[in-house]
């Protein structure tokens, strides 16, 4: 074998590690992190890509340019080690960088659903959630819950300047609730899907195909705009759990 069929023998079996700790890193952010659809609704995730990238394409060549079978075995582990700790850093910079703006909850507020993240909240204003499981940020997608508007007067008025300031009701999770508390008045809110395709004809066929993987009649379904910091995003969701069944990608105003 050549010197350069084992420098490309060396660089593909870096290729492959590496290639196996990116798949188990892109694992974790787009089907734990960040599960359909909000890794497509949010972005973000693109530093982590570019990251992944780069430490596929520089890692290898790296080990093409130090690898020689003329340096002794020390050496040779010292330049991987280098090399690798070089893109572990980077990796773990791109891992943290989606984890700090991971979504953690989906919350229904007023009259639609908000998507909350990691960074949207305070480890004070956790800690004053009813439930001990909406205490933490969670790291398994995002938990589905209510915002009950106070009742108190002074409350009220201190939510509104505190909205004024950018810090609107979903982001206080001392005002979470299970979403059954307000079946009732969440599905009073729901849009009636008819309406929404005939408002938007030229979606229509996005609207029906959502239906259609739904696996629900229209019937079965009403639908809710859902606000994140790029703009909105439509949810069907069924009317007997409450659960979001199917998502299009299109600000229903």
């Amino acid at each position: 074998m050549s010197l350069w069929q084992r420098k490309f023998y060396a660089a593909s079996l870096h290729f492959l590690v590496t290639a196996l700790i990116a798949a188990l890193a892109g694992y974790l952010v787009f089907l734990v992190w960040y599960p359909w659809p909000y890794y497509q609704m949010l972005g973000g995730t693109e530093l982590f890509v570019l990251v992944v990238l780069s430490d596929l394409a520089l890692g290898p060549l790296l080990t093409l340019v130090v690898f020689t079978p003329k340096k002794p075995l020390k050496v040779l582990l010292g330049d991987y080690a280098v090399i690798g700790t070089l893109q572990l850093a980077a990796l773990m910079y791109g891992l943290h960088t989606v984890a700090a703006v991971r979504p953690v909850f989906l919350v229904f507020a007023v009259d639609g659903f908000e998507v909350v993240l990691a960074s949207d909240l305070s480890d004070e204003d956790l800690e004053q959630a009813i439930e001990p499981v909406w205490r933490t940020r969670g790291w398994g997608g995002p938990r589905q819950v209510w915002a009950e508007l106070p009742t108190d007067g002074k409350e009220r008025t201190a939510l509104v300047f505190s909205s004024l300031a950018g810090k609107d009701l979903q982001m206080f999770p001392k005002y979470y609730r299970p979403m059954t508390e307000a079946r009732e008045e969440i599905l009073a809110r729901g849009g009636d899907i008819a309406q929404l395709a005939a408002k938007w004809p030229s979606r229509r066929a996005e609207i029906d195909s959502a239906i259609e993987s739904s696996g629900r009649s229209q019937a079965d379904l009403v639908w809710y705009p859902v606000r994140h910091f790029r703009g909105f995003w439509t949810v069907l969701v069924e009317r007997s759990g409450l659960a979001p069944v199917a998502w299009i990608p299109m600000d229903p105003y």
